[in-house]
């Protein structure tokens, strides 16, 4: 089967200055170029995830120390459907701390949202990030949401920011529950929550994603906390595969 699209994306092409407040900019104006090529939600959140900690890594450590320079970003998709990326600094690369804390994971968050992650040191720094996109562009437009849809947001109203999960997370929806916990916990860095009170099936997929974003939390020094009400199948899932030990669950 082969997809041929009206007219061709143009490549995406920022030029701006490396300091932190341009970074949602990027997300926004990324997401949009996304949109338009009809990238599919979840792979839409993960490349801005990704792209938006290589932009915030350039902002926050290529200049430190002298006046913040230039930063560019560009975005094509080539005929096979790979999607890059490249940020590209003229600062100094400056390697992640052994222990970095909750910053300077920027590099771990990228390798686990896209498919390959390259640094190239060349009077400034390049990140390149690959993408190849899983998704015929006009997809989406064939499966509209409804009410029994899974739906995965972030609320970030609280102290701590909650992954709000509804519907049947099954196989294919337990990806994108792991873009969700990973864009909201930094990597794993900062603790968040989990919030599984309109979950109405609960796959084992989901319970793998679970799993490894508690270890991580557990290695971090933070427990996940997971709200799924006493009596439900949801709660006895978890319970079942044995994650009570490593989470919180309320």
């Amino acid at each position: 089967m082969v997809h041929r699209r009206a007219a061709t994306q143009q490549t995406l092409r920022l030029d701006l200055t490396a300091v932190p407040q341009a970074v949602p900019g990027i997300r926004r104006r990324l997401s949009a170029w996304l949109t338009e090529l009809g990238v599919g939600e979840q792979d839409r959140v993960g490349i801005m995830v990704a792209a938006g900690e290589a932009c915030a890594n350039a902002a926050e450590h290529a200049y430190r120390g002298t006046e913040p320079g230039p930063m560019s970003v560009t975005a094509a998709v080539d005929i096979d459907g790979v999607l890059t990326i490249a940020i590209r600094d003229e600062g100094t690369w400056r390697p992640p701390d052994r222990d970095p804390g909750d910053r300077g994971r920027g590099l771990l968050i990228m390798r686990q949202l896209v498919d390959s992650v390259t640094l190239v040191e060349d009077h400034g720094t390049t990140v390149t990030l690959s993408f190849r996109l899983r998704q015929t562009p006009d997809a989406d437009l064939d499966q509209p949401r409804t009410a029994e849809n899974v739906d995965v947001v972030v609320d970030r109203e609280g102290e701590r920011p909650v992954v709000r999960a509804r519907g049947p997370v099954d196989a294919l929806c337990a990806e994108q529950l792991r873009i969700r916990m990973l864009e909201a916990s930094h990597g794993g860095a900062a603790p968040m929550e989990l919030d599984l009170a309109g979950v109405t099936l609960f796959s084992s997929a989901a319970v793998r994603v679970v799993l490894a974003v508690a270890r991580i939390a557990r290695d971090e020094g933070w427990r996940l906390a997971v709200h799924a009400p006493e009596g439900g199948v949801t709660r006895h899932v978890l319970e079942i595969s044995g994650l009570a030990g490593l989470v919180d669950l309320r």
